[in-house]
Parts: structure tokens; sequence; C-alpha cells
């Protein structure tokens, strides 16, 4: 692991790039593992070290066995390469004077105005402006609502562009990151996953490509088949990869190494919750959350998972004050809607518990709790067509999701359908046990 010095050097640089870039998610991300550095009490006021107060009691009450002696070294063959000489983040300062074409561009595109920005683009040359451009277009594709022939075209002709500028070296590791979503996007997952290391082993930083490359490895074989540099980065991708392989105790491990250096990450501590989530453990994740929620009130990552763990101890106050709070700060985000399905769905209401959970889907189709949890109120609803296709949508989503493969058997078997019943259950049985 790097000096906390050089850490916290790499994600001030990287979080001034990534959100000039308009790569917010990861932006945001890097500047939270940036405060979940420890400050030195000696340097600073105690005003700059306020968000870091309490902490890191979770970690001292619920250290993992063994996580102080573990290391970077990944386990199961993961192959770690010797670090080039890298150059750091700043690297990517190019352009110190943006030209006003692509400010006039960055404007559109924070207003979502993705096409027009993609237009202002046209002519520009320079990598920043190309990456741009390109992401643009990606997002107005995604955006459409229909895939037509004409945005399957344009999907096609980004496809094309960014090949010929890989081919000819004349790409970036950010442009190297929308190839690949466009080739995931395509279907074309082995090449995908290529490109995605490709820019992960030149800009490590951007956490986004991780975990388009993690959606990636839904298996150990692939996972342990990539060829990272040796990066502290990597150890971020790894313990998220082990959880998604319901690898917990190696995840926890890992997340426990990585509290050495972020010792007071906020996400690093939500991470552990949901593996210890996973691992049936609700005592300690709701412990954890509300830790949480007294170092970050507004935070709604992650809640969901709290709520379930609420739902499960059928703690009705706890969950209706949650259900009220996360309401409150944001009613417009997906957790926030699978929340207060929750709260519905533990007073018996299971057509509004439906209702909020549906909003949650508009909001994010994908979201894979919210195909899950409504696919669970139509069982009890008896509405067993309703709970298969939203079961079915899960499993298309996330085929390792071991609940919503349980709960498909569950609904067959009250259609009376018992050798597909009993199939699905010998599928629950291999997943739970990897």
């Amino acid at each position: 692991m790097s000096s906390k010095e050089t850490c916290r050097t790499e994600l001030r640089a990287a979080v001034r790039h990534l959100s000039d870039r308009g790569l917010y998610s990861a932006s945001k991300w890097a500047a939270e593992q940036l405060m979940g550095i420890e400050q030195d009490p000696s340097k600073h006021t105690p005003s700059h070290t306020r968000f870091q107060r309490g902490s890191s009691s979770i970690r001292r009450r619920f250290r993992t066995a063994g996580a102080a002696e573990s290391s970077a070294t990944p386990s199961g063959g993961v192959s770690y390469v010797s670090t080039p000489s890298m150059v750091g983040p700043e690297e990517y300062d190019y352009d110190p004077i943006d030209s006003d074409f692509y400010l006039l561009a960055k404007s559109y595109f924070d207003c979502r105005e993705y096409r027009r920005a993609a237009h202002v683009l046209r002519d520009q040359t320079g990598k920043k402006a190309v990456f741009l451009r390109c992401y643009a277009l990606y997002l107005h594709v995604l955006v459409t609502s229909c895939k037509s022939d004409a945005v399957n075209r344009e999907l096609v002709s980004l496809e094309r562009e960014l090949s010929t500028l890989r081919k000819n070296g004349t790409i970036d590791p950010f442009g190297l990151y929308i190839y690949g979503l466009v080739l995931k996007e395509k279907g074309n997952e082995n090449l995908a996953r290529s490109v995605l290391v490709e820019s992960v082993n030149i800009y490590p930083w951007n956490w986004s490509a991780w975990s388009e490359l993690q959606t990636l490895c839904t298996t150990i074989e692939a996972l342990n088949s990539l060829n990272i540099n040796n990066h502290w980065m990597k150890d971020f991708f790894l313990s998220s990869a082990y959880q998604e392989l319901r690898m917990h105790n190696e995840s926890l491990a890992k997340y426990e190494y990585l509290q050495g250096t972020f010792t007071f990450s906020n996400y690093i501590q939500a991470q552990i919750a949901k593996a210890q989530y996973n691992l049936r453990e609700f005592e300690q994740v709701e412990v954890i959350f509300e830790e949480l929620l007294r170092n970050d009130p507004y935070r709604i990552e992650d809640m969901d998972m709290y709520s379930n763990v609420l739902y499960a101890k059928e703690c009705f106050s706890a969950l209706s004050y949650l259900a009220h709070r996360v309401f409150l700060t944001d009613k417009y985000r997906p957790e926030s809607c699978c929340i207060v399905g929750n709260y519905y769905s533990l007073k018996g209401q299971h057509e509004k518990s439906v209702m909020y959970f549906r909003r949650a889907l508009k909001l994010n189709k994908n979201y894979l709790s919210a195909w899950t949890l409504m696919g669970h109120e139509y069982v009890e609803m008896k509405n067993t067509s309703a709970a298969v296709d939203a079961y079915r949508r899960a499993v298309d989503i996330n085929p390792c999701d071991y609940r919503a493969w349980y709960g498909l058997g569950q609904a067959y078997e009250m259609m009376g359908m018992p050798f597909l019943c009993t199939s699905l259950f010998q599928e629950v049985g291999i997943l739970a046990t990897k």
C-alpha cells in the first residue's frame, strides 16, 4: 500500500480530473476516499478533522479475525504485475486552458443536453474533447427511451470511431473507458474486459471503470485472468469483486487491510456492513449503519440494505424513522423508494409497497433489489405470474443473486410446478455455497 500522503495527493488530482470530464460518480467516490484518510491532528485544526470523528469505533469493535495480518496480495491466483513507471494523475492536466468549445460543451453536458454538447465538439480533436463528445453521445443513447435503428447506428458509429483511435494509439484512458462501455452495451464482453483493464492500468483512479470491469467478472476464473497493475486501487476492486462473488470473508479481510490507510472511509464501513449482512450478522450491520448515519446524516447510499435489516428484525419504529428521513432528504432516489416500500410491506400494505418499488425501477430500471423485493410482495399478494416476471428480471440483471432464484423457485412451487421448482432450489444451493 502506498503512503497516506501519496494516496491523498493522487486522489486530490483525480477528483479534479474526473469532475472536469463529467465523471461525477467516480469523482464523488474519490473525494470520499480522500476524506477517509486520517489527517494528522497536529497539523490541522479541529474543523479540518470533524468529518472523521468517531468513525473508527466500528473498526475497533468488529475487527475481522486475522485481518491485521492480511496483505495486499490477493488470494486465488489473481495475477499482479510489477508496477510500471506510471505517471501520477497530474499528467492528465493537459490543455491548461480549455478551449471555448469545450467550456460551452461542458456547460451543455452539465445541463444534460448531451446531443447539443456532442454537436459543439464535432470538429475538436483534442483527447479531452473527443472523450466528452463520445461520452455525451453514449449517455444520449442510454437515455433514449427505445432502441431505434438510428440509436443503434449511433452506437455502431461510436464503436467504430473508438476502435480506430485505439488502434492508432491516440486514445487516452478515459476514451478507453467509454470504449469499454460501448462494447459492453453491444454484448462484446471479452473485448470490453480487455479494454477496461487497459484503462485502469493507465489511469487507476477512475472508480467507474473498475465498477464496470467488476460487472464483467461473474466467475472467479474471469477475475483471476485479469492482468492488472499493482496499484492500491486494485485492492478496492478486489474487495468489491470478492463480495459480488460471495467470497465474503476474503472481502472483509481486504477491507480491513484498506482501513489501515483509509481509516475513516464511510464507503469501506458500508461495504463491511454489506458483507456482514450477507453473512447474516444483522446485529453488527445495524451498529455500523447507526454510526454511519451519525457521521453522515444525509447519506442515502446503501441505506436500503439497512432497511432490509430493520425489516427482518421487525423494527417498525426504526424503519418508519429511516423512511421518513430519506424521503425528506431525496425522495427521487431508488434507495429512498425501496426503503419506503419496505416500510409499507412491514405494515402489510403490499399494494402500496409495490407502488414504491415500481417508482424505484422508473428511476433505475436495473435496480436489482427493487425487482427482488417486488417479487416478494407479489408472492404475498398471491400474484405468482407477476412475481415470476419480477424475479426473472432480477436474475437477468445478476445471475448470481440467489435470493431472486429462491423467490423464483417459491413462485413456481405455488404454481404447482414441482420439477421446475426443484431445479431452481438446486441452483440456489449451488449459488449459496459459492
